[in-house]
């Protein structure tokens, strides 16, 4: 991952009559903001702090991006369709490191990177199945024609007044880290 700088306040540009990437990313001058880079790439800027997704090229970054919409989610109607995409593309990337480690197993017998793609693809595995258990719980709350999945107190059809945040905090403590 690249580092990650913050600048407190940005300066006027060195050439006036030149935009920058700075301010072509709506950076005034004066403003706050954060900048990285990749090798060999140009720097990227942001106002808001970068989340993990956008600071990775590698096959995790959709992995992280399903969490981050999960974490994002503020009712139980989008909760159950983000866990609903996040299972997709969980799966998916699941199936390519598989994929890679079946290519790599075929030139090279007990490489380690082929042994590291399935503990990736078997982490996400257990990802997908505890996503999917979650599921089931968020369409009840969903199905909740009282509250519409809120879990507010005056609910009694609901398991528990609390249950979308408590289903939303289950979520948020999972294992989302790639295995080393």
């Amino acid at each position: 991952m690249p580092r990650v700088h913050f600048v407190k306040s940005a300066r006027p540009a060195k050439n006036p009559s030149v935009i920058s990437r700075r301010e072509a990313a709506g950076i005034e001058v004066g403003d706050s903001y954060y900048w990285w880079t990749f090798f060999k790439a140009p720097p990227t800027f942001s106002k808001t702090r970068p989340r993990a997704s956008q600071l990775t090229r590698s096959k995790w970054s959709t992995v992280y991006s399903a969490q981050e919409a999960i974490e994002d989610v503020t009712d139980a109607s989008g909760l159950q369709a983000a866990l609903e995409s996040a299972v997709d593309d969980l799966g998916t990337v699941r199936d390519e490191y598989n994929e890679s480690a079946d290519a790599i197993e075929e030139n090279f017998e007990g490489s380690l990177t082929a042994e590291a793609c399935r503990e990736k693809a078997d982490h996400l595995d257990t990802l997908i199945s505890e996503l999917e258990d979650k599921t089931s719980e968020v369409e009840e709350l969903v199905e909740c024609q009282t509250c519409s999945g809120e879990g507010t107190v005056e609910c009694t059809d609901c398991p528990d007044a609390d249950a979308f945040e408590n289903v939303h905090q289950e979520l948020q403590g999972l294992d989302w880290a790639m295995p080393c």
